[in-house]
């Protein structure tokens, strides 16, 4: 199995991309190393809840 993953900043008030305006430029996320770090910690804490409530 394979998951794509979109990450991008949405304006305030925006809550799916229907919401987005057509002509909406996001800004950069960041560094792709920063990006992949804070991506890679959010996973591991994911996985640490999932885990430890099937224990």
């Amino acid at each position: 199995m394979s998951w794509d993953v979109l990450l991008l900043r949405l304006p305030d008030g925006v809550t799916s991309m229907h919401g987005l305006p057509d002509d909406y430029a996001p800004e950069p996320l960041g560094r792709q190393c920063d990006v992949l770090a804070a991506v890679t910690r959010a996973v591991q804490q994911f996985r640490d809840r999932v885990i430890g409530s099937a224990q």
